[in-house]
């Protein structure tokens, strides 16, 4: 965990460098001296960095705080779109029903809809099919069960 008097005592080099905390937040060190509070985070698989401010105007208490919410607001993001596609799994889970994926992905081809693939932490990643191939497939409504 970064502290103050971490981000106090690293110096300017030749080049720009990265000092990081291991949670996502890090702090990049510019050879003029200037050091900017970044945060880390995989949005879909796909790494994204946001700039939080300048150190010492934002200290490490406000920046872990400020990376915290930039994760959460990314997370919000994600499972509001559960609300658009959804996996087998979560169908499976919701009602207490088998659906079969083939009929799912079937629907998508004939209608040239892409399927998403996401991660998943005890699979590695699942597919996830639209809302329109639950609905009109299965005559699921993935808002009225998702929420």
């Amino acid at each position: 965990m970064l502290s103050d008097s971490q981000v106090k005592a690293l110096k300017p080099k030749g080049k720009r460098y990265l000092f990081a905390d291991g949670e996502g937040l890090s702090v990049d060190v510019f050879p003029t001296g200037k050091k900017k509070c970044i945060v880390s985070y995989r949005v879909n698989g796909k790494q994204t960095r946001k700039n939080l401010g300048e150190y010492p105007e934002l200290g490490c208490k406000d920046a872990r705080q400020l990376a915290r919410q930039c994760k959460a607001e990314a997370l919000k993001e994600q499972l509001g779109k559960s609300k658009k596609y959804a996996s087998v799994k979560a169908v499976e889970n919701k009602t207490g029903r088998k659906y079969n994926w083939r009929n799912l992905k079937k629907w998508c081809l004939e209608k040239g809809r892409e399927i998403k693939d996401i991660a998943d932490p005890n699979f590695g990643s699942v597919k996830i099919y639209p809302k329109e191939a639950w609905k009109e497939v299965y005559g699921i409504e993935l808002k009225r069960i998702l929420g």
